[in-house]
């Protein structure tokens, strides 16, 4: 596919995400349903918001492939996934956007999460087998163990884009990355519908970075964050088994370390207080950030600052060093990030002793 065709695809998905993005907003507002309400402890807009980002990006992207296949520059037939994965993020839409809005227990949040990655392997037959030679034994076979393996892997990066979210444009920007780097250095724009999904984000970053100002504003809702933590988790999979993109499992990692660094650290913080690892908390690295008294916006340009660093350090040693170290350098800097949430944490404390 050509690089003008490629950026005509995408100024097709982020027009469609964008219009779908309007329509719900207005829908969502006009019914005063799926709406976001302000509070004073870990909301911080300030005005009854739509969570109709989610759909909106799903809907986005499908009316974008069909616009495409009716240009007859995309073809299903030949693409990974095919009808597959939008059978799944329909089903994740539906489900999550009832727990948007009337709250579904964790236990069956849960439940949903495992049965569509299941289902999603039983469609695709997509999952990781493969864990490349990270322990320098030579390549780790999973064998039957595979599909298990895999569904454990994407029910965490769901739980951990979904914990992720908590200011504007940073799930969605997380996720509009791992995308970006699968396209541009691993051929993932080629038979994949990846350049559906980051349109699609921009189109809703429009709204959810205030670009069009405060009073147009539409949040992800959690239906929005599980479904890219899974499309993010399931394009991942996908590259790390075809050899086709030439992409090592070790180097996913990287694409999704502030994610799941943050993720893992509250779940231990939180077994480790004695309460529920999925309760709410202010613990996350973007509370950190704000409470050392940076603004949402300086929070969001930093984290997104560091991801981009750590995926191209990923990149880089895929390409220059075996994946033994990789792994090896990975765990690394997990200790300097904690290391460093540590850290910050300590200065947020004594700012407020100082202010009060």
């Amino acid at each position: 596919m050509s690089s003008l065709n490629l950026i005509a695809l995408f100024a097709i998905s982020v027009v469609s995400s964008f219009f779908s993005n309007a329509v719900f907003r207005s829908i969502s507002k006009r019914n005063k349903i799926l709406i976001e309400l302000p509070d004073k402890s870990r909301k911080f807009h300030k005005r009854p918001t739509p969570l109709t980002g989610g759909i909106s990006i799903l809907i986005g992207s499908i009316l974008a492939i069909f616009f495409a296949l009716g240009l007859n520059v995309f073809d299903f037939a030949n693409t990974i996934f095919d009808t597959s994965i939008l059978i799944c993020s329909v089903l994740i839409v539906l489900i999550f956007m009832i727990d948007d809005g009337y709250g579904l227990s964790p236990r069956i949040r849960f439940l949903a999460q495992i049965m569509i990655s299941g289902l999603l392997i039983i469609l695709s037959d997509i999952y990781i087998l493969d864990l490349g030679d990270i322990l320098h034994i030579g390549n780790i076979n999973l064998g039957g163990f595979g599909p298990a393996f895999t569904v454990f892997c994407v029910v965490g990066l769901m739980n951990a884009f979904n914990m992720v979210d908590g200011i504007n444009g940073l799930c969605s920007s997380l996720s509009a990355l791992i995308f970006l780097y699968l396209g541009i250095f691993y051929n993932g724009f080629i038979g994949t519908q990846l350049i559906y999904a980051l349109g699609a984000i921009c189109g809703f970053l429009i709204f959810n970075l205030e670009i069009l100002g405060r009073k147009r504003l539409v949040f992800l809702g959690d239906h929005g964050s599980n479904l890219l933590g899974f499309t993010a988790a399931f394009a991942l999979i996908s590259a790390s088994q075809n050899p086709f993109f030439d992409f090592k499992p070790v180097t996913a990692l990287w694409f999704v370390a502030i994610p799941l660094f943050d993720c893992l650290g509250l779940i231990f913080k939180r077994i480790y207080r004695g309460v529920g690892p999925f309760d709410a908390d202010r613990d996350h690295l973007h509370h950190r950030f704000m409470d050392a008294e940076y603004s949402p916006r300086q929070t969001l340009i930093i984290i997104i600052i560091f991801s981009v660093i750590l995926s191209l350090i990923g990149i880089l040693l895929q390409r220059y060093a075996n994946e033994f170290i990789s792994l090896i350098l990975f765990l690394f800097f997990s200790s300097i990030f904690y290391y460093f949430s540590y850290l910050l944490k300590k200065y947020a404390i004594k700012l407020k002793q100082k202010n009060v």
